[in-house]
């Protein structure tokens, strides 16, 4: 549901939905990816982000798995 109104209506339509999620939309149309979760954070959504790679998970332990290491924080953002 949330990615078929995000194909059809943007990420706008996000505004007024209502539940528990958190996802990862790759909008190959504009060249981008939307990262989403539901405004009460019930379903986290951690990323890390470096000058090759971008990866998303609903566990900080699974990009620790996949990078192999512990990622630092960057407190400068």
């Amino acid at each position: 549901v949330l990615f078929e109104s995000l194909r059809l209506r943007g990420v706008e339509s996000l505004g007024p939905m209502v539940g528990m999620w958190g996802f990862c939309y790759l909008d190959e149309g504009n060249n981008r990816v939307i990262a989403a979760r539901d405004r009460l954070g019930k379903k986290p959504l951690f990323y890390f982000a470096d000058a090759r790679t971008i990866c998303f998970a609903s566990e900080i332990g699974a990009i620790h798995a996949y990078l192999g290491e512990r990622p630092r924080i960057d407190r400068r953002v």
